[in-house]
């Protein structure tokens, strides 16, 4: 790539002319599958609180400032997939931290 005097303002991250990326930044948000407490109920019979497994007991996950509830499970985390008895799963989509990322715009 030719340099003159004036290329170094209009220059991108690299030298090969490709824009830049632009990554939000990350923030703190409450934990959407303990609600943020970071403890959650353990056991079918006998019940025990244990650390949340999505947050490690803080109450917060770090995700994208872009992000937005999840439209899966509504922001809790959790999917209930129990036919006869209740029984509820870490939601696919946003991996049980209650937040995703937002839909791509219609083009």
């Amino acid at each position: 790539m030719v340099r003159g005097r004036f290329t170094g303002s209009f220059r991108s991250d690299n030298d090969y002319g490709e824009p830049r990326s632009r990554r939000a930044k990350t923030e703190k948000r409450r934990c959407g599958y303990c609600d943020g407490t970071g403890k959650v109920e353990e056991g079918d019979f006998i019940k025990s609180t244990v650390n949340c497994p999505v947050c490690e007991g803080t109450g917060y996950v770090s995700v994208p400032s872009n992000y937005i509830r999840c439209p899966d499970c509504k922001g809790t985390g959790r999917r209930d997939v129990g036919e006869s008895f209740p029984d509820v799963i870490r939601c696919n989509r946003c991996r049980g931290t209650g937040w995703c990322e937002p839909p791509l715009p219609y083009r």
